[in-house]
């Protein structure tokens, strides 16, 4: 199976149409499909598409170069792919950044901050993990983000 694009960048951009007073939420898309660069504007909304809620640091690694390591079966519950984006919001200490997403071991209830982020967020922090989607304004009203929650260690509980 081929991917789809090699490279996706977004930029936010907020555009005001003075005359008119029309404020637009606008992203600039930058995508590498099949080894050309292609440019789009995205209009749409960023909403959360899912989160893995009070999740327990298990090991910050200040050595490793960087992400996340994600429980696998935390990944395919919350529908988080590897090497996608994802914010970490750190209940315990406040602190909030983004970083992407590795595969830990199934069932290992694994999350682990590796690299420079792992200054902010220590082992033992409970943290929420959030990705989020860009929709239409058509497909904003139908769209239900994926609650995942985990018990203390870091297994799926359901509510």
């Amino acid at each position: 199976m081929n991917k789809l694009f090699d490279f996706v960048l977004l930029y936010q951009l907020d555009v005001i149409v003075s005359s008119k007073n029309i404020i637009c939420d606008c992203r600039m898309a930058i995508i590498k499909l099949k080894g050309e660069w292609h440019y789009n504007m995205v209009n749409g909304r960023q909403l959360l598409n899912s989160k893995i809620h009070r999740a327990v640091v298990t090991e910050a690694n200040l050595n490793y170069i960087g992400s996340i390591s994600i429980d696998e079966n935390l990944m395919d519950a919350a529908n988080i792919v590897e090497w996608e984006k994802v914010q970490v919001l750190d209940i315990t200490n406040g602190s909030r950044l983004e970083t992407y997403a590795i595969k830990a071991s199934k069932g290992s209830g694994e999350i682990c901050i590796n690299g420079a982020a792992a200054h902010m967020i220590n082992s033992g922090d409970l943290v929420i993990l959030c990705t989020y989607i860009i929709l239409d304004e058509e497909e904003v009203g139908g769209h239900v983000p994926k609650i995942i929650h985990v018990d203390s260690n870091n297994q799926i509980v359901e509510l």
